[in-house]
């Protein structure tokens, strides 16, 4: 199906009601092999988990979003496919003291993460300047894939921007 510039096609699917306890946020989501969406969301209700939904007819339905054993900051996260059949999901995954001080790429292969390479670790991280909703340690990450390599862009401080990168060989 084509999708219209002025995006006349484009329809509202709500996933989940919220709820004094899920309140699901900031998804992030990869296309599995059979075409099911696989989507993760972060969830602000104070579990410290993430929960999985998935599609398997092009985002029109999706499943009761479940919570996941992947524990979570409650923070920003990205999740993507690699080209070597990998997922990759780059993010907090420490709730407690660490928090965002911790970053890490996790990889699976099939449905279970288990690798967790530490990307930045920094337990007494501080803002150099002062600001409102300032967290300490690294946020917003994404990922794109170029020549064999994963390159992670992220926040310091919520004040820097810094890449790092990782060849796939390393996963």
């Amino acid at each position: 199906m084509a999708i219209s510039a002025d995006g006349a096609d484009w329809k509202i699917v709500t996933l989940s009601r919220r709820t004094d306890r899920d309140r699901l946020t900031e998804p992030s989501w990869f296309l599995k092999k059979d075409r099911t969406i696989r989507m993760l969301l972060r969830d602000d209700g104070g579990s410290k988990r993430l929960f999985l939904t998935e599609s398997r007819d092009s985002g029109r339905t999706w499943t009761q979003p479940l919570p996941t054993d992947f524990t979570d900051a409650q923070a920003k996260f990205f999740l993507m496919r690699l080209s070597n059949g990998r997922v990759a999901i780059c993010g907090n995954p420490a709730p407690g003291d660490l928090g965002r001080r911790l970053l890490t790429v996790a990889t699976a292969k099939g449905d279970v993460f288990g690798r967790l390479t530490k990307l930045q670790h920094e337990p007494d991280a501080e803002p150099r300047l002062p600001g409102m909703h300032k967290d300490a340690g690294f946020s917003y990450p994404n990922a794109v894939e170029v020549d064999g390599r994963l390159w992670i862009i992220y926040a310091r401080n919520k004040e820097d921007v810094e890449v790092t990168s990782i060849g796939l060989q390393d996963f």
